[in-house]
């Protein structure tokens, strides 16, 4: 599986965006190897912003919801980027 980060979503989401086709081929490279996901943090981040996103946008991606355990994992693989 592929879990997507925000700006991804809303650069697929958003067809003015600068990223879109770029994203938009990303993603489908990536289902071509299985599962694109979100979590609930990126969808909530997703819908915080300025721009306006579809309300069936869930609907484009699988929903992963992931264990505590990965938050410390998470933190360190962001910490590394």
């Amino acid at each position: 599986a592929t879990l997507v980060d925000t700006s991804v979503v809303i650069d697929v989401l958003n067809p003015t965006s600068p990223w879109h086709d770029w994203a938009r081929a990303a993603v489908r490279r990536a289902r071509r190897r299985g599962p694109v996901c979100i979590d609930p943090i990126v969808l909530a981040e997703a819908f915080a912003g300025p721009q306006t996103l579809p309300d069936n946008a869930v609907l484009l991606f699988d929903r992963l919801d992931y264990p505590w355990s990965a938050a410390p994992l998470a933190g360190a693989a962001h910490g590394a980027y």
